[in-house]
């Protein structure tokens, strides 16, 4: 076989990969390596510039929407992910495709890196080599999660027998405002009133939004983070909760971080942490008490409040991620089709 594969991120990841995508990146994958149910490893070709990241696990995971199993068995569907099918591992139990080469950036990104990532003859050699190696290992499939379905990969993935699965999609906003004026002109008149009168609601009901630096004492913010997943049903652990508040906090540069606030006589309520990469924000952790107060405040410091600064700080982007895409879709995003492309190794 001609691929390495490493723990963590190689030390010379930046170097040999300079035009990878924000979420490819090392702070990224660094910041994001807690969500993988296994040890990160990175696999790399030897003879071609290629790599992803990825993690040798047993299906299904706690958290559902990473879950090869969950997504390609159809379990996911309910809940809006792989909706409409097909679903290639429907009637399989978890364990039939366990252990999984389960392969993806950890924010949501499966798609492979590098300078020959549009090359057919080398992505032919590296998914072989990542299924050869799979196949050492005693795993029972390879998922690769949540590509964007570059062309050339996708042919690659289907020519080597990858069941393909759309997913979801991801939402981004392009900013060609200058201000919260400017971003509701883009909108039809009837959408225009009710983003109007949603944030006047949220000045009504006495809240102010505010930019705001992340506190040093981060406890408040992991209850209130805490309050939102146990509300979707995706609160697993208090403790892995504060970990990642904490893997955040830790970032740098410090300046990279903004969170977006909304308080009721002084009291937080809700908020929206963003990290920033160059000209793009990304929305990275979120809460809010869901006190009488809170309401619609969630998209006041997620979308409202941010549209309305990020020119005047430079932000040309921003990334709103995976899934909820009627709501990024209600509030002006472009959206992306996520796939996963998903084998058996018999």
């Amino acid at each position: 076989m001609s691929i390495t594969v490493s723990t963590g991120v190689p030390h010379h990841w930046e170097q040999r990969y300079p035009g990878a995508t924000v979420f490819a990146g090392r702070r990224w994958i660094d910041l994001g390596s807690v969500w993988y149910p296994g040890e990160l490893l990175t696999l790399e070709a030897v003879d071609a510039q290629l790599a992803i990241t990825g993690a040798v696990v047993e299906t299904p995971l706690s958290a559902a929407r990473r879950c090869p199993w969950s997504i390609a068995s159809g379990a996911m569907s309910g809940q809006g992910f792989a909706a409409d099918g097909p679903h290639p591992w429907a009637g399989l139990q978890a364990q039939e495709v366990s252990p999984v080469l389960f392969l993806m950036f950890p924010y949501y990104l499966g798609d492979i890196v590098g300078g020959d990532a549009r090359r057919p003859e080398a992505l032919d050699v590296f998914l072989a080599d990542c299924e050869g190696w799979a196949r050492a290992q005693g795993c029972r499939s390879v998922a690769f999660m949540y590509g964007t379905d570059i062309p050339e990969q996708a042919a690659a993935l289907a020519r080597a027998g990858y069941a393909r699965v759309p997913v979801t999609q991801r939402g981004e906003l392009r900013v060609t405002w200058s201000d919260w004026e400017g971003y509701l002109a883009g909108f039809a008149s009837r959408r225009r009133q009710r983003l109007r009168k949603d944030r006047e609601a949220i000045a009504a009901a006495g809240v102010l939004l505010a930019e705001e630096p992340l506190p040093d004492d981060t406890a408040q913010l992991v209850e209130l983070r805490c309050n939102l997943l146990r509300k979707y049903g995706a609160l697993h652990s208090v403790a892995d909760e504060q970990a990642m508040v904490d893997r955040v906090a830790a970032l740098r540069p410090r300046d990279s971080l903004t969170m977006m606030t909304a308080r009721h006589g002084g009291r937080l309520v809700s908020y929206t942490v963003f990290v920033r990469d160059g000209v793009q924000w990304t929305p990275i952790l979120a809460g809010s008490d869901y006190s009488d107060e809170s309401s619609n405040c969630y998209f006041g410091t997620t979308f409202y409040l941010p549209v309305s600064l990020a020119a005047g700080r430079g932000v040309e982007v921003i990334d709103y991620g995976a899934g909820a895409i009627a709501t990024k879709r209600l509030r002006g995003c472009a959206v992306t089709d996520l796939v996963a492309h998903v084998r058996g190794l018999g």
